[in-house]
């Protein structure tokens, strides 16, 4: 069974919060190419390339959600993952995101986090 206990935000202009609409299925998709959160008719609703360098946002019918940044086609400039568990959180858990071709242009950083 589903739970679709999944959602996107946006910050800007509006905090704004889009829950799953029960559509489909197509919460997250990962491969050494991309990574995706919602889909449907050819459209994501986040998309960030393997270089965690450049994304899109549209229109997905998991969320129904708006774009989600002020253009579709946009750079990334920061990745955090957030997990969320019982554990107790500790600064090792902090981790480095870097891709071979973000080591030659500068590197990028991400955090990881537990939250109890």
């Amino acid at each position: 069974m589903v739970s679709g206990e999944t959602f996107l935000f946006r910050l800007s202009p509006d905090e704004k919060c889009f829950f799953w609409q029960g559509s489909n299925h197509y919460f997250m998709m990962g491969t050494h190419d991309y990574f995706t959160v919602g889909a449907g008719d050819g459209n994501f609703a986040l998309y960030i390339d393997e270089m965690l360098e450049k994304g899109t946002s549209n229109r997905s019918l998991t969320f129904y959600n708006d774009v989600l940044s002020s253009n579709s086609s946009f750079n990334v400039l920061t990745v955090e993952v957030w997990c969320f568990t019982d554990e107790t959180v500790d600064e090792s858990d902090n981790v480095s995101v870097t891709s071979e071709k973000s080591r030659q242009s500068g590197q990028y950083r991400g955090s990881f986090y537990n939250i109890r």
